[in-house]
C-alpha cells in the first residue's frame, strides 16, 4: 500500500516503476485488493450520504436505509463479477495502447510486462480514489474533483507510455489519444445506426397503423 501511495503522490516516478518491472502476480493481487477496498468504501460513503440526505428531509429515513441495505447486498454479490470485467477491460485497453505505441516506434519489454506496470499504476489511482471518496458526494466540488482526477489519470498514462516505450511526450499522448478518438467515432457510428434502425421500425409501425395492415419491420 505504501508503494502505491508513493506512486500517486509522485514520490516514486513511473520511470522507476518501469525499471523495476513488477511481476504480474503482484500487480493483479494489488489491483484486486485495492478495488475491493474502493468498492467497500464507496458502499459505505453512499450509505452515509443517503442517510444524511434523509435526515435533512430529502426522503424517508427507514425507506432509504432499507433501499441501501438491498443495494449493499447486491453490490457485494457483483464485486467479483466487476473484478473480472475490470481485468478483462484493462487487458484489452492496454493491448490497444501497446499496439499503437509500437506503431509509433515504441520499444518496451513486451505486452505482459506493460500490462503489469499499467495495472499497478491503476491500483495506485484506485487507492487515491478510495482516499478522496467523500469528496465525490459533495455537490459542485465533486465535479471539480472528477475533472482533476481525469486529467491526473491522463498525465500518469502519458508518463507510463513515455517511460515504458521510450517515446516523446507527443507520441506518448498519441498512443492513447488515437485509440480514444477511434473508439468515440465507432461509438457515434453505432448510435447513428441504432437510431436509424429504431426510427425505421417506428415509421413502419406508424405506417401500418395508419393503413390498418400488419406491421412490416425493416430487415425482416
Amino acid at each position: 500500500m505504501v508503494e502505491l501511495i508513493d506512486i500517486f503522490l509522485l514520490r516514486k516516478k513511473v520511470g522507476q516503476l518501469v525499471a523495476e518491472r513488477p511481476g504480474l502476480g503482484k500487480t493483479i493481487v494489488a489491483w484486486i485488493l485495492v478495488y475491493i477496498l474502493y468498492s467497500i468504501l464507496a458502499i459505505f460513503w453512499n450509505f452515509v450520504s443517503s442517510v444524511i440526505a434523509a435526515l435533512l428531509g430529502y426522503g424517508d429515513l427507514s425507506g432509504v436505509v432499507a433501499l441501501n441495505l438491498i443495494g449493499i447486498v447486491f453490490s457485494i454479490i457483483i464485486i467479483p463479477i466487476a473484478i473480472i470485467i475490470g481485468l478483462i477491460f484493462a487487458l484489452i485497453s492496454d493491448a490497444v495502447v501497446f499496439l499503437f505505441a509500437k506503431l509509433l516506434g515504441g520499444k518496451g519489454y513486451g505486452f505482459m510486462q506493460f500490462f503489469s506496470v499499467s495495472l499497478y499504476v491503476t491500483a495506485a489511482v484506485y487507492l487515491l480514489m478510495a482516499i478522496i471518496l467523500p469528496l465525490f458526494f459533495i455537490p459542485f466540488l465533486n465535479i471539480l474533483v472528477l475533472i482533476l482526477l481525469f486529467l491526473y489519470c491522463l498525465y500518469l498514462t502519458t508518463m507510463l507510455i513515455k517511460a515504458y516505450f521510450e517515446l516523446s511526450t507527443i507520441k506518448a499522448v498519441l498512443a492513447w489519444l488515437i485509440p480514444a478518438i477511434l473508439f468515440i467515432i465507432l461509438l457515434i457510428v453505432l448510435i447513428i445506426i441504432i437510431i436509424l434502425i429504431v426510427g425505421a421500425s417506428f415509421a413502419a409501425l406508424l405506417s401500418s397503423a395508419s393503413t390498418g395492415g400488419p406491421a412490416s419491420l425493416p430487415f425482416s
